[in-house]
């Protein structure tokens, strides 16, 4: 986060400067301590205009990411009731997370995981799906009613055009 955040749910880790699309910026690291949900499934979702009304929410003691979630004021995504299911698998590893989830209704699934829009692609049924940043920090995909199986995989750009021009060195 480029803002400290004081909340319960947070630990400070590392703070300093990080490399952020190419220049280097203060940033506070914290650790997740929901370590025990991996996937959540907020009940409300509301929209923040900017960054100081999100730290304003976060900040709040008594915030909550299994009640409420937040996401930008420009996302596709809607306000209001979110939908309801059962995290039926969960496994992940540094560059991979499967899981398979039951929607009994549509809505966004927040994964305990820090959003970082480069490299990060989602397929849900086998189909692409979009990366949602929530509470402006973790990682969301809109599920619709039904199974999802769900495959993200880390696969940066820079780190497949080294792969090719390596091997064509060879």
């Amino acid at each position: 986060s480029l803002s400290e955040l004081n909340h319960p749910l947070f630990e400070l880790i590392f703070k300093g400067k990080l490399n952020q699309q190419g220049n280097l910026v203060q940033a506070n690291v914290y650790l997740n301590k929901l370590n025990h949900a991996n996937v959540i499934i907020p009940k409300d979702l509301k929209k923040y205009a900017d960054s100081n009304e999100l730290n304003t929410v976060l900040k709040n003691p008594y915030f909550s990411p299994f009640s409420t979630s937040f996401i930008k004021n420009e996302s596709n995504l809607k306000e209001g009731l979110n939908g309801v299911g059962e995290i039926i698998q969960f496994s992940k590893s540094p560059d991979k997370i499967q899981s398979k989830i039951l929607m009994e209704k549509a809505g966004l699934v927040v994964f305990s995981e820090i959003f970082y829009p480069n490299g990060w692609h989602c397929n849900v049924n086998n189909n692409s799906t979009a990366i949602h940043e929530v509470n402006g920090l973790l990682r969301g995909i809109y599920l619709e009613k039904g199974e999802n199986n769900i495959d993200m995989v880390f696969q940066p750009t820079d780190l497949k055009y080294s792969k090719i021009i390596s091997n064509i060195g060879f």
